[in-house]
């Protein structure tokens, strides 16, 4: 809705040069998608570290993927063992009845969706370390006649204290 201009922003993205021909991205992003990697904890008691692409070929480890996902070109290339569905409900189900060794996704959404689609056997599954960061941002519509003044604004306004974030005031 963003891309034909009902709406002037939605936030939040990844920067892509393919989306950049489409949306607007300001120089500051909101913050950071921290990625890990999934794993049901009986299958490593030990853990996993934070691994590379090159690493879990390098481990023989195997990926279940969800298919157009930003990371299926960077898997081929690498020469990684991947199992592609096209959904992430199918990816947790191969996870957790042990089809696959990992699955890469962000932090935060991947603790929501695995309690979503797993609910009581998600405490089966843990995550690595932080493997990958990065930036996210609002994207402004090229399309919608607010799409540039809202930019606009974005770059010109201060960014947040860190001293009067709601972070802060729990500390």
């Amino acid at each position: 809705m963003v891309r034909n201009g009902t709406y002037a922003a939605t936030f939040s993205w990844s920067y892509t040069d393919e989306r950049s021909e489409e949306f607007y991205f300001p120089e500051r992003p909101v913050g950071l998608a921290t990625y890990v990697h999934f794993y049901k904890k009986d299958r490593f008691p030990d853990g996993i570290g934070s691994l590379s692409f090159d690493d879990l070929r390098k481990e023989g480890l195997s990926v279940v993927a969800v298919r157009n996902y930003w990371y299926e070109d960077m898997l081929e290339a690498a020469g990684v063992t991947v199992e592609y569905v096209s959904t992430e409900q199918l990816a947790w189900s191969m996870l957790l009845h042990e089809r696959a060794d990992v699955y890469m996704e962000s932090t935060e959404v991947g603790m929501i969706r695995k309690a979503v689609f797993l609910g009581d056997e998600a405490s089966l599954l843990v995550h690595s370390p932080t493997f990958l960061e990065v930036p996210m941002y609002p994207m402004f519509s090229r399309k919608h006649p607010d799409g540039r003044r809202l930019l606009e604004i974005w770059e010109t306004s201060s960014p947040p204290d860190p001293e009067t974030t709601p972070e802060a005031a729990i500390r």
